[in-house]
């Protein structure tokens, strides 16, 4: 009976916290995702951009449920994340936005943990951060 309870423990410690884990990847592996697809988008949108108006050279930051066009390409993109709880940042290194020059974007959002059944559950900043080079 006792031995039970032991096994049962360590074994609902196990799933929870894997469960926990699959979670943390896949918010950060869609923060990546975000930040290479809105970084290659920016590369497009550079001072020569005809088809649509361009961005930069300021500094950008927004929530990915903003009214802007990189914000509704991430929160196209989001998967287990709610779009209010994901920060954008675009910042041009170069401060120009012309062919040749860098785009760097920063995609976050803050982990709530959903089980907290282990110490290490804590509320964590997952971020990714893609730099490219302006084509066009």
């Amino acid at each position: 009976m006792v031995e039970g309870a032991i096994v049962l423990s360590v074994l609902a410690l196990m799933l929870f916290g894997g469960l926990e884990l699959s979670l943390v990847v896949v918010r950060y592996n869609t923060m990546s995702a975000c930040a290479r697809s809105l970084g290659r988008l920016a590369t497009l949108r550079g001072s020569r951009a005809t088809v649509a108006a361009p961005w930069g050279p300021g500094e950008l930051s927004l929530k990915a449920n903003a009214n802007h066009p990189a914000a509704q390409h991430v929160a196209g993109l989001l998967a287990a994340v709610d779009a209010r709880d994901v920060d954008i940042l675009m910042q041009w290194p170069d401060n120009s936005n012309e062919s040749g020059n860098r785009v760097r974007v920063r995609v976050s959002c803050r982990h709530q943990p959903v089980t907290g059944i282990a110490s290490w559950c804590a509320p964590r900043e997952l971020s990714a951060t893609s730099e490219m080079i302006i084509e066009y």
